[in-house]
């Protein structure tokens, strides 16, 4: 938060992506939704660079896992992922 305060919307892009990270690696996945989710929201405004677009890509790949985690727990549960788990599905996709 402090980064997006301050206006330093890359580190803010870095430190998001670094603790979704660590909650991917905790199998913690709404909260490591909820980080890549941000970063995503916040790349957009970073200048076009091959940097951004490397870190964009590894964002989405890493969003990955936890995506399909959840939609995995929600089919278990008999619940149609794209109903039952809607925002985390398309932050994941």
């Amino acid at each position: 938060h402090h980064f997006i305060e301050a206006g330093d919307e890359q580190r803010a892009v870095e430190k998001l992506y670094e603790a979704g990270a660590r909650a991917v690696e905790r199998s913690a996945d709404a909260i490591a939704m909820e980080h890549l989710q941000q970063a995503l929201e916040l790349i957009g405004r970073l200048p076009d660079t091959l940097e951004r677009t490397q870190l964009e890509l590894e964002i989405h790949i890493l969003a990955r896992a936890p995506g399909i985690r959840i939609a995995w727990r929600c089919r278990a549960r008999g619940q149609d992922p794209l109903y039952a788990c809607p925002r985390v599905v398309r932050a994941s996709g």
